[in-house]
């Protein structure tokens, strides 16, 4: 496990769909520091489609950022309101 130097720190916390925290943090010689951040979810939107090809629909297609299509090929998804690339394989 990485040892910090004695000091003070700001860390920045980021997770996809939740807006960036930032806080500081004191390392103490000798202790375990620990500290909580509270993270806010950004506003989403659903968005949702059916994947095809010149045969029909493609049954379990991957649809890149977190899904796969049914059987139908279809896929619903819920990410942050902002610009997403889909793609889709099969």
């Amino acid at each position: 496990m990485p040892v910090l130097s004695v000091g003070d720190y700001t860390v920045t916390v980021t997770k996809f769909g939740y807006l960036k925290t930032t806080g500081d943090v004191k390392i103490i010689e000798g202790q375990t520091t620990t500290s909580d951040f509270a993270v806010e979810q950004v506003p989403t939107a659903k968005v949702s489609g059916t994947a095809t090809s010149s045969a029909g629909p493609e049954a379990k297609a991957t649809v890149a950022v977190t899904g796969t299509t049914d059987d139908q090929g279809r896929y619903e998804l819920t990410l942050p309101l902002g610009k997403h690339d889909l793609r889709v394989s099969s």
